[in-house]
């Protein structure tokens, strides 16, 4: 069973979407601090010269686990989701951006405003909508406690039954290979070089913006493309 371990980031850019391809579980790290600097809270899409930047408004709640930040009101995620759709409805595929800005704001209200679980149903969305189909489990339902680094990534493989861990440029780099090794879990650095499509205002965006431009069909082919 292949594993990859990301945290639930806000409609996440095509480097997210290459490294659940290539797994077969994914594991939203959702028991670790939350960070201001990091995109669980803020998205990359185009704007009027190059890229922009959206967030959820999550001030003042810095260092908590990602599973309890909460957007202040039901209607702050209407307010993001309203200013993605405004920005690419004109788009050839605009309109497919509309059940997966729709099930967001749902599940906003059904979990009362928790953005991990708002964040996985938009990444489960996007999946579905691109033809995908990876198990989803969240950390904090493996383990009492997240441990560090490398041990903490080790600890959830293991929850899982994991054969290969699925990793990052920074997940190689910090895993110890033989560690890993004698717990009978492959480490494989997940492949990926980001695509370029006609339009593409910037690399790092959203993958909504290929999506909205040039359809589920090819977006999907971008993400193959992307893993060789």
């Amino acid at each position: 069973m292949r594993v990859a371990i990301h945290q639930p980031n806000v409609l996440p850019w095509f480097g997210f979407f290459a490294k659940l391809a290539q797994a077969d579980v994914w594991i939203a790290l959702d028991d670790v601090p939350f960070s201001r600097e990091s995109y669980t809270h803020r998205v990359g899409i185009a704007g009027p010269s190059g890229q922009e930047w959206l967030s959820w408004p999550v001030g003042g709640q810095g260092g908590a686990l990602i599973r309890d930040v909460i957007l202040p009101t039901r209607r702050d995620a209407s307010v993001l989701c309203d200013r993605v759709y405004a920005r690419y409805a004109r788009e050839k595929y605009g309109h497919s951006l509309g059940p997966l800005l729709s099930e967001m704001e749902q599940v906003a209200s059904d979990v009362m405003g928790r953005l991990g679980p708002v964040n996985a149903a938009g990444i489960a969305t996007l999946s579905r909508i691109l033809g995908r189909n990876v198990r989803t489990v969240s950390s904090s339902t493996l383990r009492k406690e997240a441990l560090p680094g490398d041990e903490g990534c080790l600890q959830l493989c293991r929850a899982v039954g994991a054969s290969t861990y699925v990793c990052g440029d920074g997940g190689a780099n910090y895993a110890n290979a033989e560690r890993w090794k004698h717990d009978g879990i492959e480490l494989r650095k997940a492949r990926f070089t980001h695509p370029v499509y006609p339009g593409m205002p910037a690399g790092g965006l959203s993958i909504v913006d290929c999506l909205a431009r040039h359809g589920p069909k090819e977006t999907a082919k971008k993400i193959e493309e992307a893993c060789r």
